[in-house]
This record gives C-alpha cells, structure tokens and sequence, in this order.
C-alpha cells in the first residue's frame, strides 16, 4: 500500500509537470475566439457535471458512511448475541462437564465393584490352587510311601539274598576265584573309553596336522615356484629395458613403441607374480598359525594321555597316575588273595588278610566317573576336528581335576573282598588241616605200637633160640641173655619213655583237636545266633516296615479324609464366597444400572432443554457438543473478525476519503495545492490535493489519500470545465 501511495504522488507530480505543455498546446491549437469561448463552455458544462458528481459522491459517501454506520449498530447486536450464546454454550459445556464427572465417579465406583470382585474371584482361585498343591503334596506322599515299601521289600531280597548266600557258604577254591574276578588293577571301563576316546581325538589332530604339514610344504614350494617365475620375468623386463637403452643410445629418435610394450608386459607379469605371491604368503601364514595351533592341541592330548615318568616320584601325569595307583591296589589284593589261597600259610593268618585288604583305598567312583564322562560327552558333540583349544583345555582341565580325586578302587569292590575273606570257608579249610594233621600223628601213634610189637616178638623170638642154644653156651648165652635182658630193659624203658612222650603228643593232639572242635561248635553256635539275630533284626525291620507301612496308609487316608473335608469346607466356602460375590457383583449392577437410569433420566432431561441426543457414549458426544461450539464459536468470532476488518477497513477509507479535498484555482491563480487530514472512528486520514488551470475555463486537479501508516490509499483525478 506505501507503494501504491508512493507511485500516486508520482503520477500527481508528473500530471502537474506535463499541464503546462497541454495548456500552451491548446492556445496554440486555438485560432479563433469562437472555439475558445465554446471550449470554456464546455469546460463549464464539465466542471457543473464535475460539480454535481462531487454532490453524487458527497451523498453516497453520506449514505456509505450511514450504511457503515447501520451495519457498525448490527455487528455490535450480532457480536451481543454472540457473547450471549457463547455464554450460554459455556453454560451447557460447564453443565456436560459435570456430568462427564458424575458419570466418570459412577464408573469408578463399578469399577471399584468389579476390583473387588476380581479380587475374591482371584483369592478363590488361590485357595484352590492350595488346594489341588495339597492333594498333589499328598499324592507325593503316598507315591513316596509306595517307594519306600518297594525299598523295603528290596532290602528284604537283598537281606534273604545275603542269608542265603551265608548259608551256601562259597567253598574256600570258589572264594579265591571270585577274588580273582574282581575288577581290580585298572581304571573303571568308563574312564577307559574316555582315554581311547582321547587317542582317537589325538589321532584325528594328527592327521590334520599331517595335511597341515603337506599343505604347508606345497605352499613354500608354491611360493618358491612364483618367486622363480617373478624373477624370471624381472629378467625379462630388464633385457627389455637394456634393449630401449640401447636402441635409443644408437638412435635417439628410434621407435621404440615395441620394446616397452614388451617390458610393460614383463612389468605386469612381475606385479601379478608379486600379487600372487602375497596371496601364497597369506595362505602360509594362516597355514602355520593353524599348524601351531594343532601342536598345542596334541600337545594337550599327550599331556593326559603321556605317563609323565618322574624318576623321583613315579607317574604323574593324570591318566598314568591313575593307572598307577589302581595297579598298586591290584599288588596288595592279590597279595591277599595269595594269603588267603595258601591257608596257615601267613603268620599274621585271616586277620593280616583283613588288613592287607583294608588297608587298600577304596571310596566311590561314580562322581569322579560321571564328571568325566559328561565332559568327554560334551567335547564329542562338539567333535575333534572341529574343537578350539579351549575346548581341549576345558577337557584336559576336567580329566586333570577329576581323575586325582578317583579312588584305587570301588568301595563295592573291597567289600566284596571282605566279604569274600570273612564268610568262613578260611576258618573251615585251617580246621580241615588241624584234623588231617591229628590224623598223621595218629598214624604215627599206631605205628609205633606196631613197631614195639613187632620188637617184642623178635626178641620172645631170639629169646627162643637164645633157650635152644643155651645147652652149648650157658655161660655165654646166660652172660648174652643177662645182656640182652639188660639191653631189653634198656630198650623196654625207651619205648615206654617213647611212648609216653608218643602219648603226651597225642594226648596233646586229642587236646588241640577238641579244642578246635570246641571253638569251631562256638564259632558255629555264634553264626547260628548271629543269624538268628541277623534274622530277628530283618523280621522285626520287615514288621516294622508293614507297621510303618500300614501307619503311613492310616496317616494318608486320615489325611486324605482331612483333605477331603477341608477341601469340601474350603469348597463350601468358596461357592459362599462366589456365590456372595456374586450376590455383590448383581448388586453392584443393579446400583450401576441405577446410577445408569438416573444418568439416563438426567440426560433425558438435558435432551428436552438442549434438543441434543445425549447418549451413552458421554465423553464422545461431550467432545462432539464440545467441538460444534468451538466451531461455532470459531465461525462466530472469524464472522466478527471479518466484521471488525470490514468496519475498520471501512473506517480508514472514510478517513482518507474524508481527507481529500476538491481543490479550486483561484482567479488569477494557475497552480492550488491542499495538505488535508482527516480522522474517523481512530482512523486517521493524510491527503495531497493540487489542481491546475490549463486557461481560463479549464481546470485539472489530482488527489491522493493515504492512512497515517501509508498501508492504504486512495486516489482521484478530474478535469473541471466551466464558462
């Protein structure tokens, strides 16, 4: 609009400029008085109509300016109106609110209704989730109970296995046997497998290092192939550039285009070969890595699988430690077992058997087994070829933990030695020797009575003789006779001190024999009661096992009798407690349903005042309601806003149009310039006005108006006329 103002000077300044030269144009123009006197008429008939245009716009500016005014009146009444429904619009909106609220307090409280109902619904499902833990608690029980029995009635086999087997008394030869059998001077079989697993898995690792090595091989040769051929073509490109220099050193200008086409191709082939063999040298790199890398994998193998001989300490490498020490306890049992074979035959006899077996150490393999086995499980799945060097470690780390910790031998294994050396077949072999040697001296006995017999008849024999020829030599036979009496005195009192001693042994013998017996009827009688003892102890476990049997049956079905009932009370009370909670929730809905109607009755009633459908969808008719009269109100301020704009529009064009003045030229005058303003409604109006006499019955005039910040503006022109 300042533009506009500025570029309407501009005109008014131009037209002043250029009246002159139509005035002197025109008296010019004119030749006779005629024209002239006709030209001031006309320009009096133009300057009345001028005149009476100016009256016209006076008047319509009048009845602008009335209408403006009217219309001002009607926007101040529509814009009362306005404010009057925009009250009563926040009236109903305050009023939709309170309602939104009691409604959203009524939900609430069904909502705290339903809460609690979820609640007891939830503290229902609780109990019977108790209820079912404490029927499963006691299946649990009885299936336990059941266990146990079974556990009974296997101690029970056992025990009768065991008796049984005491009374079958395993001969003395059957013993040494089983004590041969005994899995006895190596690891167990499991952690067998585990070490031929090992060897496999080493084997595996050493034929990857044996391809590794081949590779490795092929690499270095390969490389040496590419160096020889780089350094074949390096030759040839220096025969090629020695070829250049030499054709150029003959002729300067020579072409030699050829000769380092040739050289670059020998150049290429040299950095091809340089490419290549970095690639070749690449491959060996990761080759060797990977070739180191198996060597500390072997390298893990050995150190479980080599003995690891220490000339100071013996083996002491895991595997080799082991076998070592299992080895050991297999010398001290067959130690035993060499004692027990040869019964008598040791000093400290059965009791030094006991103690060279116990002395043996025995405990449990099974974890240190199973920790192995899980590893070397593991490890398989994961396979040699594909395992990292910490996954040997961790394997080699479990063996190398483990397998210090495992037992010579099985705690079941020297048991069963024990019990192989205690059954009594020792006892009765030592007494079967004791009878045979009582027997021998017996025969020894009878023997020597024979022997004395047999002397007495050689001597009544001799006697005889000794009578017959006693005739002939009396003397001599009497002196040989008192001899020989004398010496058969003499031997008479050895043989009855011989037989006496021959009678003490036996006596002794006899002694030792009846003591034997004697020990071997208590040993016998001590069994027999041990047994029967042993037996009174497993009937009174059996009867106490029934009896506790029949107890824990009792007890379960007293307890399945309580669980019953609390179960049924608990029940009860639950379907009270539903069926209260229902009560509650009916109640609830009813009070909802209440809450609900009376809603309904109130909106009802909102609905005959407001001639609004309030349905149950409150909030989003609220927002609806809520959005219409915004808009409403949206469309009434912008239909005021508009209003404002077009009255203040129109006031600032009153006060500009106010402003410009209709500018006369004096009599005697030939230029007229005005500087008027105007104010109208605040609005301030600013005007140039300048007018111009051509002659004597021709005027012109020019005016431009503009608002005080120059946003706006108006202009005119006219040509006045008068005679």
């Amino acid at each position: 609009m300042k533009t506009t103002f500025k570029k309407n000077i501009a005109a008014l300044t131009a037209f002043a400029l250029f009246a002159p030269w139509v005035n002197a144009q025109t008296i010019y123009d004119t030749d006779t008085q005629d024209i002239q006197i006709l030209l001031n008429q006309a320009t009096g008939l133009v300057n009345q109509v001028d005149i009476d245009q100016n009256e016209n716009d006076i008047n319509q500016n009048e009845n602008d300016i009335t209408s403006i005014f009217i219309g001002t009146n009607i926007n101040t009444l529509d814009i009362l109106s306005n404010d009057t429904d925009i009250t009563t619009n926040a009236t109903n909106i305050g009023t939709n609110d309170t309602d939104i609220a009691q409604n959203a307090t009524d939900i609430g409280t069904a909502v705290g209704f339903i809460g609690l109902n979820t609640t007891d619904i939830l503290t229902n499902d609780i109990d019977i989730a108790q209820n079912a833990t404490d029927i499963g608690t006691n299946d649990t029980d009885i299936a336990q109970n059941a266990t146990d029995i079974g556990t009974n009635d296997t101690d029970i086999a056992q025990n009768a296995t065991d008796i049984a087997r005491i009374d079958s008394y395993d001969t003395h030869a059957q013993n040494v046997t089983d004590l041969g059998n005994l899995a006895i001077g190596d690891i167990p079989t499991d952690i067998s497998n585990v070490v031929t697993d090992i060897a496999a898995y080493r084997a595996v690792e050493d034929g990857i290092k044996t391809n590794l090595d081949t590779a490795i091989s092929t690499s270095n040769n390969n490389i040496g192939i590419t160096q020889a051929a780089i350094d074949d073509a390096q030759d040839l490109a220096d025969v090629a550039q020695q070829a250049i220099i030499t054709a150029l050193i003959g002729d300067p200008l020579a072409d030699v285009t050829a000769l380092e086409a040739v050289k670059a191709g020998h150049d290429i082939d040299v950095a091809n070969g340089n490419t290549l063999i970095a690639s070749q040298q690449t491959q060996l790199s990761a080759e060797e890595v990977l070739l180191a890398e198996s060597e500390v994998k072997i390298a893990l193998y050995d150190s479980a699988l080599n003995p690891n001989i220490d000339p100071a300490n013996g083996p002491v490498g895991p595997i080799a430690f082991a076998q070592d020490a299992a080895a050991q306890a297999a010398v001290d049992i067959a130690q035993a077992v060499v004692d027990y074979t040869g019964v008598n035959s040791s000093a400290a006899g059965l009791e030094g058997i006991i103690a060279e077996i116990d002395n043996v150490t025995a405990g449990d393999q099974t974890n240190v087994t199973d920790a192995i086995v899980i590893a070397n499980t593991d490890f398989g799945a994961i396979g040699a070829a594909n395992a990292s060097v910490q996954e040997i470690q961790a394997l080699v780390g479990v063996i190398n933990t483990q397998l210090p910790l495992l037992p010579a031998i099985s705690q079941a294994d020297k048991d069963v030695a024990i019990q192989q050396v205690t059954d009594g077949a020792y006892e009765r072999v030592a007494i079967a020797d004791n009878a045979a040697q009582n027997t021998a001296t017996q025969a020894d006995v009878a023997q020597n009575e024979q022997d004395s017999d047999d002397a007495d008849a050689a001597l009544a024999a001799a006697d005889a003789t000794n009578a017959a020829a006693s005739a002939a030599a009396d003397a001599l036979i009497q002196a040989d006779v008192a001899q020989n009496e004398q010496d058969s005195d003499d031997a008479d009192a050895a043989l009855a001190a011989a037989d006496a001693l021959i009678q003490a042994d036996v006596n002794l013998n006899e002694q030792d024999s009846d003591d034997a017996d004697v020990a071997l009827a208590a040993a016998d009688a001590a069994n027999a009661a041990a047994s029967a003892a042993a037996d009174a102890l497993i009937q009174a476990d059996v009867n106490q096992n029934e009896q506790d049997s029949d107890d824990a049956d009792a007890a379960l079905a007293a307890a399945d009798a309580a669980n019953a009932a609390a179960s049924a009370a608990a029940d009860a009370l639950i379907q009270a407690d539903v069926n209260l909670n229902e009560q509650d929730s009916d109640d609830a809905d009813a009070a909802i349903t209440a809450a609900y109607t009376a809603a309904d009755a109130a909106n009802a009633a909102a609905d005959a005042l407001t001639a609004t459908a309030i349905r149950d969808e409150f909030a989003i008719a609220d927002a609806g309601i809520t959005a219409a009269f915004t808009a409403a109100d949206a469309n009434l301020q912008s239909q005021v806003d508009i209003n404002r704009a077009d009255i203040d529009r129109n006031a600032r064009g009153i006060a500009m149009v106010a402003a410009l003045q209709h500018t006369t030229v004096l009599p005697g005058m030939t230029h007229a310039l005005d500087l008027s303003a105007a104010r109208f409604e605040g609005e301030t109006g600013l005007a140039l006005n300048y007018a111009r006499r051509i002659n004597e019955n021709v005027q012109i005039n020019f005016g431009a108006a503009a608002t005080s910040d120059f946003d706006e503006s108006v202009i005119k022109a006219g040509i006045g006329v008068q005679w």
